[in-house]
């Protein structure tokens, strides 16, 4: 990635400051810049997905005015995390708005803050008098799906988003529902590529119908009594249950819960070791 401070002038690391001013986890030193290595890094077809997982940050900034193109959204979905944002600059309104866009209209991503102009005092003499012009203008992206259409990873079944329901409260939440039968009959073939396709289509078909729904019934009742049982000092180290959707037969199909992120840094795996262990021995105790 490219070094921020040799390549963005201070007038977009003051924006990006600003923008990001209510992002707990923002410093500048965690804002990476999109360039044509970035754009080489995100195609490299030999990193796994650990690798991939280890080179993606919170923040990428998107000068379109350094740039001879707007990144591809597939290109950057690999570059930022699960809920990263990527700050889209540029004096040419036209071209970002049309770049907005073209990411809000993709699956993967939310155009959190939608173009706008930025607006600095005037130069010179008219200075004083507290004049503003548009100089250039921004929007913000963020990546809301944890898998890119058509990927399939073993850290996750089901179809899990960000999403935003002011009615279950303020920001992003989580969305984790029952994946469609597509999506599992695909991550079936990938791990069992000689299996026969009736024979996939039959078990992905149980699946969706049977196995995820009371997966996911079980995930709910265990995050409400989580909720109601844990002691307050722990009580921040699990999702809360913040609404449900059930199928006709009574079992969830969708989950909304908090999302852990929100309002706190993140943590290495020693201490997530440690909060586990001890999370899980509150759980057997209480």
């Amino acid at each position: 990635m490219t070094a921020p401070g040799n390549t963005v002038n201070k007038a977009t690391r003051r924006l990006a400051k600003r923008i990001f001013a209510a992002e707990t986890l923002y410093r500048l030193d965690r804002l990476s810049v999109w360039g044509p290595e970035t754009a080489l890094e995100a195609t490299c077809a030999t990193l796994n997905e650990d690798a991939r997982a280890a080179a993606a940050c919170d923040f990428l900034l998107a000068d379109l005015d350094l740039t001879n193109a707007w990144p591809a959204p597939d290109d950057v979905f690999s570059r930022l995390v699960w809920g990263g944002q990527m700050l889209l600059v540029s004096s040419d309104r036209a071209r970002i708005e049309d770049a907005a866009h073209r990411y809000d209209r993709h699956h993967c991503f939310d155009l959190e803050v939608a173009p706008a102009p930025t607006r600095g005092r005037l130069r010179g003499g008219l200075k004083w008098l507290g004049l503003a012009t548009p100089r250039r203008f921004y929007a913000v992206i963020r990546r809301v799906s944890l898998l890119a259409p058509g990927e399939h990873s073993d850290r996750s079944t089901f179809d899990v988003r960000l999403v935003r329901k002011p009615e279950l409260g303020p920001g992003y939440i989580v969305r984790k529902q029952v994946p469609t039968h597509r999506r599992v009959a695909g991550r079936l073939h990938d791990r069992f590529p000689d299996a026969g396709h009736e024979l996939l289509i039959s078990r992905a078909t149980k699946l969706v119908g049977k196995v995820f729904p009371v997966f996911l019934t079980r995930e709910a009742g265990f995050l409400q009594l989580l909720s109601r049982d844990l002691p307050a000092t722990f009580a921040n180290r699990v999702p809360k249950a913040l609404g449900l959707e059930k199928a006709p037969d009574g079992t969830v199909k969708r989950l909304y819960m908090t999302w852990l992120r929100m309002d706190r840094d993140p943590i290495d795996q020693i201490d997530f070791a440690i909060q586990a262990t001890e999370l899980l021995s509150v759980v057997h105790d209480t």
